[in-house]
C-alpha cells in the first residue's frame, strides 16, 4: 500500500497460485448426448494482479477500484489449455444530508467466471451491471435503504463457452437485470452478555499416553 498523498492511496497485490489435483467443471459427449460433471484437473497454475485506488477528495465523498489482471492454466490429462481473465470494479459513496448516505457501484465481469474452474473454458464473456442506492438513519435504531439495479437494461444475456477437442458449446442465458429493493431494518439493543471462560483449561490425556 502506498499513500500517495493525503486524499490519494494505491495498492496492489502480485498473487500466484498452484493446485496438483484440483476437482473442475468437465463436459463430454456420450452417444447422443453431453454430460456435464466434474473432474480432477492434473495441474492447475493462476497468476493475478491487482490495482486498487481510493480517492477521497472531500471528507464526504469517497471513490475506489478494483481492477484485476490474471492468467489461468490447466494441463487436464495432457490436454493443455490457457486463457486470460479480466475484472473490473469502481464504488462511490457518499454524505448526503445529516443520517443519508448516497452509494453506487459498476462492475465488468464475468459472472461465472469467478467461482468456475473450468478446463475446457477458452475466453471471458465480461457483462456489465451497475446498482444505486441511498440509505437513511433514523436515529441510532432505524435504517431504511431504497436502490435499483441496474436501471439502463431490463435483462442479461449471458453467454457461456466451453470448448475441447471433443466439442464446442456455446450457452445462451437470458434472465431479468433490472429490480428494485426496499430494506427496512430496526436495531433491538446490543447483546449485554458474554461468553464466561472456562476456570479449567482443557487437558488431552491421549498425549499423556
Amino acid at each position: 500500500r502506498y499513500f500517495a498523498t493525503d486524499k490519494l492511496t494505491l495498492m496492489s497485490i502480485l498473487g500466484y497460485s498452484y493446485d496438483g489435483d484440483m476437482v473442475g467443471n468437465y463436459s463430454y459427449i456420450d452417444g447422443e448426448n453431453i454430460v456435464h460433471t466434474y473432474s480432477n484437473v492434473a495441474d492447475y497454475q493462476r497468476v493475478w494482479i491487482t490495482f486498487n485506488p481510493t480517492y477521497t477528495p472531500f471528507d464526504w465523498l469517497e471513490l475506489n477500484a478494483d481492477i484485476l489482471y490474471g492468467y489461468r492454466k490447466f494441463n487436464d490429462g495432457g490436454v493443455m489449455n490457457s486463457y486470460n481473465e479480466f475484472s473490473a470494479q469502481f464504488r462511490l459513496s457518499a454524505d448526503l444530508w445529516k443520517g443519508a448516505r448516497f452509494s453506487y457501484s459498476a462492475n465488468l465481469q464475468d459472472p461465472d467466471f469467478a467461482v468456475s474452474y473450468n478446463p475446457q473454458v477458452k475466453r471471458q464473456h465480461l457483462m456489465f451491471m451497475d446498482s444505486f442506492g441511498i440509505t437513511q438513519n433514523f436515529g441510532s435504531k432505524v435504517n431504511v435503504s431504497l436502490g435499483v439495479s441496474n436501471p439502463w437494461k431490463k435483462y442479461f444475456n449471458d453467454k457461456r463457452e466451453i470448448e475441447s477437442p471433443q466439442l464446442h458449446t456455446i450457452t445462451m442465458t437470458r434472465s431479468l437485470a433490472r429490480t428494485v429493493w426496499v430494506r427496512v431494518s430496526y436495531d433491538f439493543g446490543k447483546f449485554k452478555d458474554f461468553v464466561k471462560s472456562a476456570r479449567r483449561g482443557a487437558r488431552n490425556s491421549d498425549r499423556d499416553r
